[in-house]
């Protein structure tokens, strides 16, 4: 992180390796393999869209492995893991597309009219991503109570913590901040093609959509039993909230305090 040429030699080599070794089908055939894929796909997502080209992996990468969750929900219908998966990996399909639109973009395929219209019909079926969402997933979050004990060096939360998933749900937390991460993507990039001379930053949930994050963030931040490195996991939702947050003191100066603290990890 932080170093651009490294990034991307390792998403390179490491795409090399899982191509050389698995084939789309024979990577989804395992849930360890699976995991594998979901993980890598996630990381080549993010540098794909970061530098504007298309992933290393393409969508069949994804396809196969949904088919085979698919199938495995067919025969565990009420599986809470298996809808879950199901969710992460119809999530992961937008993004791809995302992605390859970006890409289409920077590469001069498409006009600008017809990046902010497609942008437009990405985020309306975002939109109806999360509301398709089965209500199973989504129940059962736990409000964190953050500690009153602050050390000196540590900056007061200034935001209210957002219920938090625990258990078998711990990942719909991370699942939601790449969600609304993506979505402050596409607002952008709508607001940066339009025809008159709009600034994209005055739309106002833009802001809103940051201060989500940083409540989820603050929620993971508080909660005692929070896997150590977890905020690595958050690291794309981070950046983008620290660009949209509004401009106050105590906001910039908790932000700098999560990104120092990403830096310590790695």
């Amino acid at each position: 992180m932080g170093d651009w040429v490294s990034l991307m030699e390792h998403r390179n080599a490491a795409s090399r390796i899982i191509k050389t070794v698995w084939t789309p089908a024979t990577m989804a055939e395992t849930s360890e393999r699976r995991t594998v894929c979901n993980w890598f796909m996630h990381f080549d997502l993010l540098a794909a869209l970061m530098a504007g080209h298309e992933p290393t992996c393409g969508p069949e990468w994804s396809w196969k492995n949904r088919e085979v969750i698919a199938a495995l929900q067919r025969a565990k219908p009420d599986d809470l893991v298996l809808r879950l998966e199901e969710a992460m990996c119809a999530f992961r399909d937008l993004s791809l597309q995302i992605s390859q639109l970006t890409a289409d973009r920077a590469a001069g395929v498409l006009t600008i009219q017809d990046f902010g219209f497609l942008s437009e019909e990405m985020l309306k079926k975002c939109f109806e991503w999360r509301n398709d969402l089965h209500p199973s997933i989504l129940e059962g979050a736990e409000t964190v109570h953050p500690s009153s004990k602050v050390a000196a060096d540590v900056p007061v939360c200034p935001f209210k913590p957002a219920p938090l998933y625990k258990g078998d749900r711990w990942a719909v937390n991370f699942l939601i901040l790449d969600y609304y991460g993506i979505i402050i993507v596409l607002k952008h990039q709508i607001a940066s093609t339009s025809s008159d001379d709009h600034d994209p930053s005055s739309d106002p949930s833009l802001q809103e959509y940051a201060i989500k994050i940083c409540e989820i963030l603050a929620a993971i931040e508080a909660y005692t039993e929070t896997p150590r490195g977890s905020l690595l996991a958050a690291q794309a939702p981070i950046g983008l909230a620290a660009l949209w947050l509004p401009d106050r003191h105590n906001y910039r100066r908790w932000m700098q305090y999560q990104l120092a603290k990403e830096e310590k990890m790695g």
